[in-house]
């Protein structure tokens, strides 16, 4: 999703690489920062507050791309997942 949001601002004119190696290119430092926040250690409840921060982030830059390109959004789904994991975790 990072890789449409960015291409999207660019209007597909980019090249992010192979995986999106050049996406740091196209980033603010603070969404890059919170990016490498997704990234957990062995630590588990980091782990969990990753993947929570991961799933806020893809419903942020869904959102966008989803604005940008004209397609439905279903904002209601988001809801229903978020609530489910935060009332699946283990914290």
């Amino acid at each position: 999703m990072i890789e449409w949001r960015t291409a999207c601002a660019y209007d597909f004119n980019i090249n992010l690489g192979k995986s999106g190696k050049f996406a740091k290119r196209f980033l603010s430092e603070d969404e890059y920062k919170r990016i490498l926040e997704t990234y957990a250690d062995a630590d588990i409840k980091r782990n969990w507050e990753s993947l929570k921060l991961m799933m806020e982030l893809f419903r942020k830059y869904q959102e966008e791309v989803a604005q940008q390109l004209g397609f439905e959004f279903n904002k209601l789904e988001a809801v229903y997942a978020m609530e489910y994991f935060n009332t699946h975790n283990h914290k």
